[in-house]
């Protein structure tokens, strides 16, 4: 019986040793990505950066700054995504969160360090913009059509000068005009109210053409005025 019970307590110590174990890898891990590498940077950079690609097949981009470093993320699985790491001139993390790549805006989340690396802020930057938030943005231009990775497809948001926020979108509508203009559909979205106040067509040259008149923007509709 006390062969058995010190077996069973032998196992006991062994599997925690185990999760132990596993736990130490996972905070090195996580250790890494608040820590910039500088030595492993200085001896892989070619050009003032260093490009890798991680377990996941995420696609790294690491530069230095000019107070720093910077490590980019290009996220394998996530439209248009990147995460951003900011670090202090001693590797010490500065400042993380993702940004849409699409607009260059900072989306979700931003986690800001001091010197020390000790947590001083976190910003929601979704948060104006719940009642309308990104996925939206992208499903109603699926609805239109609208070509997400096209080359003059625009998302953007910011705040108005009533501290409104606000989403500005527009895409190549494939339509040329009589003098083979280019037109563009624009969307202007209230994400307070959490609706679609303003579209109008704009246009403009492919190529710039300075002896032709470009036609004046087009209103569909707007709800900003009253």
């Amino acid at each position: 019986m006390k062969k058995i019970i010190l077996i069973q307590l032998l196992c006991l110590l062994s599997s925690c040793n185990g999760q132990d174990k596993k736990t130490e890898v996972k905070n090195e891990q996580i250790k890494a990505e608040k820590k910039f590498d500088i030595k492993r940077f200085n001896e892989n950079k070619k050009s003032g950066e260093y490009i890798y690609t991680d377990s996941l097949g995420n696609q790294i981009t690491e530069i230095t700054t000019k107070k720093g470093y910077g490590r980019y993320v290009s996220l394998k699985n996530e439209f248009n995504v990147k995460f951003l790491y900011h670090f202090y001139s001693t590797g010490i993390l500065k400042e993380e969160g993702k940004v849409f790549d699409g607009g260059g805006f900072r989306i979700g989340t931003w986690n800001f360090y001091d010197e020390k690396g000790v947590l001083t802020k976190s910003i929601d930057y979704d948060k104006p913009f719940e009642k309308y938030p990104l996925e939206k943005v992208l499903a109603y231009m699926k609805s239109r059509k609208a070509e997400l990775l096209g080359m003059y497809t625009r998302i953007y948001r910011k705040f108005d000068e009533k501290e409104v926020p606000m989403w500005y979108i527009s895409w190549d509508a494939h339509q040329r005009t009589k003098d083979d203009c280019i037109t563009m559909v624009n969307i202007e979205i209230d994400a307070q109210k959490g609706e679609i106040v303003k579209e109008y067509h704009s246009f403009f040259w492919e190529y710039n053409n300075p002896y032709d008149k470009i036609p004046a923007p087009v209103i569909i509709f707007d709800k900003t005025k009253k």
